[in-house]
């Protein structure tokens, strides 16, 4: 159950990271394109993290290595510190998303 919990909270941070870029362009088409490369450069980043330990800073950098799946079976419990990191990503950038949408001026 709390693997689940903590795959919630990742796709709430990744929901509101692509909120972020749709107030920000305000054009369906490039938001989701610009969405889309960011979740996948996140990927990347990870992938790119585990390949040698050298560059296993980069991990750092993305959402996908907080709140693993695996990891969270393995333990038993919800890692409260991955937790709150995503936790707080999700909501700075929902907050910014609504504070850069109530400041556009939306006129057609």
């Amino acid at each position: 159950m709390s693997g689940l919990i903590g795959v919630w909270f990742l796709l709430f941070a990744l929901g509101s990271m692509g909120l972020l870029c749709s107030s920000i362009f305000l054009d369906s088409g490039r938001s989701t394109a610009f969405a889309a490369v960011l979740v996948l450069g996140q990927y990347i980043t990870l992938k790119v993290g585990q390949l040698t330990e050298s560059v296993s800073w980069v991990k750092q950098f993305s959402m996908f290595n907080y709140l693993n799946y695996n990891t969270i079976i393995e333990l038993g419990y919800l890692p409260t510190d991955e937790l709150i990191i995503v936790t707080a990503v999700g909501v700075i950038t929902l907050l910014v998303a609504l504070y850069i949408f109530q400041r556009r001026e939306l006129a057609y």
